[in-house]
């Protein structure tokens, strides 16, 4: 498993997730990584700025791929690509759209390929703050994908539960991944390609470096909403 499998809350009945950070210089791994985890979940949307993610290899009849926030919520399929143009893109009242859309569908793993085009300094999508504070509860997880983590806001940090991370070239990067993880940065310095440490929160020290290898298998979860 590369993903925490989803836990059932006793006190609400609910099934949660848990948010995860893909952390690493592009071209290393952590998209292809994240997109196999992906492979454990059975209802994904993949927010992507970069419109790149539609163009690899894992995109296939399962998909649908969309460059519309409406186009995305008719979409009738368990795995949605979202490539949004660049209008909305930029458009904040457009993006809010999404996220709140994300927030209220519920038991949704969501993929942020590179969160510095979604929230960057001190600007989120409030709605998307709403799914990092409470949208586990209803089943929903963001998953973050970034090679700027220093531009990347605290919270998406502070919310994840689950880090991946992958070589980083620049010290400030890898100083800020050490202040959220207990990770020397000189061993982020010396990761090699297809390579990467894995830390849960609850862990006293990451693991690895582990190799990138095809893992997962879909689950059954609840239904999220039409």
């Amino acid at each position: 498993m590369i993903l925490q499998p989803k836990h059932l809350n006793h006190e609400t009945g609910n099934w949660e997730g848990s948010h995860g950070m893909f952390v690493g210089t592009t071209g290393f791994g952590k998209t292809y990584l994240a997109a196999h985890a992906l492979e454990e979940r059975r209802y994904v949307v993949v927010h992507d700025a970069k419109r790149t993610f539609r163009e690899k290899e894992w995109i296939d009849e399962r998909w649908t791929v969309c460059e519309t926030v409406n186009d995305a919520i008719k979409a009738k399929t368990n795995r949605i690509c979202y490539s949004p143009n660049r209008f909305e893109l930029r458009d904040e009242e457009t993006q809010e759209k999404f996220w709140e859309w994300i927030l209220r569908r519920g038991h949704t793993t969501t993929l942020i390929d590179e969160m510095t085009l979604v929230a960057k300094g001190r600007y989120m999508p409030m709605a998307l703050m709403d799914n990092y504070a409470t949208g586990r509860e209803h089943g929903n997880e963001i998953l973050a994908c970034t090679q700027q983590p220093v531009e990347v806001p605290n919270l998406v940090f502070t919310q994840s539960r689950s880090y991946y991370v992958f070589y980083c070239a620049l010290g400030s990067h890898r100083d800020k991944i050490a202040s959220f993880v207990p990770i020397d940065p000189d061993a982020i310095a010396n990761l090699e390609e297809r390579q990467y440490y894995l830390y849960r929160d609850t862990w006293k020290a990451p693991i690895g470096p582990c190799i990138l290898e095809e893992d997962g298998a879909e689950e059954e979860e609840p239904a999220p909403a039409a």
